[in-house]
């Protein structure tokens, strides 16, 4: 029982540390049960920088917080994107992403077809851009396109992991 409050204090103590580090305001008498959407994103943001974790995948969290709540989440991303970690955002194309990301990749039927760079690429460019007529008014635009692809023959990988060890996976690459 002395053990689980020494653990407990410490705990708190890391939090504590890590909200004021970041500027963050989270009641932490609160049970993660009473947290709200964007306070527990935050929270498993904020586990993953005090656990080292270099990279951090987060999936569909348009789901889960509003574009108002979206932003201090961005914040932080960016906060910890300065500290070295890197950021891998899968998300659905009816989002505010757009603004969290350097490079915007369009993937069509499992191969990217295009890479953009975030600050010319916005939700209203992409549908235009999906449409094929208009596809060809933003070739200027692109970091990448399908046409390099079947071009070039060696071309630099879109996503590079090294080293990544999971709980079950240890010491893979992929590229």
């Amino acid at each position: 029982e002395i053990d689980f409050l020494v653990r407990s204090r410490q705990y708190t103590e890391l939090s504590e540390r890590l909200l004021a580090q970041f500027d963050l305001h989270i009641d932490l008498t609160k049970t993660v049960s009473a947290l709200t959407p964007q306070e527990r994103l935050l929270v498993i943001l904020l586990k993953a920088y005090a656990e080292k974790r270099r990279v951090i995948v987060l999936a569909n969290i348009s789901e889960t917080v509003t574009e108002r709540e979206f932003m201090p989440v961005l914040q932080l991303i960016r906060k910890m994107t300065r500290l070295g970690h890197a950021f891998l955002i899968i998300d659905s194309i009816d989002t505010n992403i757009f603004s969290a990301a350097d490079q915007v990749m369009v993937v069509r039927g499992g191969s990217s077809t295009a890479c953009f760079s975030a600050a010319f690429f916005n939700r209203e460019k992409f549908w235009n851009y999906m449409f094929e007529e208009q596809r060809t008014a933003y070739t200027d635009d692109m970091l990448y396109n399908e046409e390099d692809a079947e071009d070039a023959e060696d071309l630099p990988p879109s996503i590079c992991l090294e080293h990544v060890s999971t709980g079950r996976l240890h010491d893979i690459s992929l590229s």
